[in-house]
């Protein structure tokens, strides 16, 4: 009797483990090979039409601009994005900081930009609105409009209009 259960034991279990089957081909490819390279991001932001409009517009969001101060306020303090980023999407973030008496509080902020006009592949006039901040003397709902030079490099300038 023991060794009827046994083998009763056994063949349920043998039965319910089931029939191994290989992974189909693509699975294992997909399972092993790297990852998909990056869909280039649609340009969406409202920009003037033309070529250079839409060349100006990729610089743009393909610029590493770091350590910009954006506003003047003098004295002993200053405003700094540490990190912008313009998205093809309209979007814009950074990481910033207020820097005072030789302290650095780090904000972040974020929201909106467009391409009112374009000069070249490199000059172009935006405007970005500030939707969110998290950082000191600084209120959402602000925007800036400049004129921006894209030089080598990383190089970025604004002349304020």
């Amino acid at each position: 009797m023991r060794t009827s259960v046994f083998a009763i034991s056994l063949a349920l279990t043998l039965a319910a483990c089931g029939k191994k089957t290989t992974p189909e081909p693509a699975a294992a490819a997909a399972e092993t090979s790297e990852p998909a390279p990056a869909v280039a991001e649609a340009m969406t932001v409202a920009m003037p039409a033309g070529a250079d409009a839409k060349k100006f517009t990729q610089n743009l969001v393909d610029a590493n601009i770091r350590d910009f101060k954006p506003t003047g306020t003098g004295g002993s303090v200053q405003f700094v994005y540490k990190t912008l980023d313009f998205a093809g999407n309209g979007t814009w973030s950074a990481d910033a900081s207020v820097e005072a008496n030789f302290e650095e509080i780090p904000c972040k902020e974020s929201g909106t930009w467009t391409v009112e006009a374009v000069d070249s592949a490199q000059v172009g006039t935006i405007t970005w609105t500030v939707d969110k901040t998290s950082c000191a003397m600084r209120e959402g709902g602000e925007s800036t409009r400049g004129q921006v030079t894209l030089g080598k490099g990383d190089e970025f300038t604004v002349a304020f209009r």
